[in-house]
């Protein structure tokens, strides 16, 4: 028999811990990506009947090489989150819901490395030696 209190007990867990934070997290980069995004689709609509070396010179502009940056890191972190949710919520298994946290981190991590390091390499491999 434990003398704490069933509030003692309580606190720390759920929604009243993290839960404010996991949602201002999710709205601020669902607000980030919305500019991003705009931007990324009016890009692709301006490349879309152009040659492979006009996106390569595209994806070589220093700010068009931010702007996607941005826009991988941003994009991964909300899919991350709202993945994390989806995953919280419809996995109830403790097993399962740990492997699939575990696989959702790694393959959010290892896509946006790739994708950032795929910008980065024609950013570089553009300058002009």
């Amino acid at each position: 028999m434990s003398i704490r209190t069933p509030l003692a007990r309580a606190r720390g867990l759920g929604a009243a811990s993290e839960g404010a934070d996991h949602f201002w997290k999710k709205t601020v980069t669902s607000v980030a990506l919305v500019p991003l995004a705009v931007w990324f689709i009016w890009s692709l609509i301006g490349l879309a009947w152009k040659p492979y070396e006009a996106a390569i010179d595209f994806v070589a502009e220093p700010q068009n090489t931010i702007f996607l940056l941005l826009f991988i890191a941003v994009g991964f972190a909300h899919f991350r989150m709202g993945l994390h949710s989806v995953i919280d919520d419809y996995i109830h298994d403790r097993p399962y819901k740990i492997a699939a946290l575990i696989l959702n981190d790694f393959f959010c991590v290892v896509m946006g490395m790739i994708c950032a390091l795929s910008v980065l390499k024609v950013f570089i491999l553009a300058i002009p030696a």
